[in-house]
């Protein structure tokens, strides 16, 4: 087992490490966190999962022609705005609320693709 000493603010890191990981570090909600990344997946991508690439890559090119296009971007404004409401009054029946205007776009665009 691998075991590193680290500066402020870790006191350390341990677990299995190979030669070809690496320690990656992301600050979430103020808080620091290390992760150990394996090495990458070189094997063939199941069909099902490649469909859920497709559609987010998809969905991604559509909001960025969305931001960039004064008339579509105010439409979307107005319906980000809809459901932020709808979210705080209703915070039960409601997920999460989209924090930004382009992660609402890209998870509407999404929905709407696997209906």
């Amino acid at each position: 087992m691998a075991r590193t000493t680290l500066s402020h603010p870790f006191d350390s890191i341990s677990g299995k490490l190979a030669s070809n990981d690496k320690i990656v570090m992301r600050t979430r909600n103020g808080r620091t966190h290390a992760y150990v990344v394996k090495h990458p997946y070189k094997g063939p991508v199941a069909p099902e999962r490649q469909r859920t690439i497709t559609t987010f890559k998809d969905a991604v090119n559509q909001t960025t022609v969305i931001l960039n296009t004064p008339e579509l971007r105010t439409e979307w404004e107005e319906k980000f705005a809809q459901y932020r409401k709808k979210a705080e009054r209703y915070p039960n029946t409601h997920p999460k609320p989209y924090t930004t205007l382009r992660g609402f776009i890209i998870g509407s665009l999404i929905h709407s693709s696997k209906q």
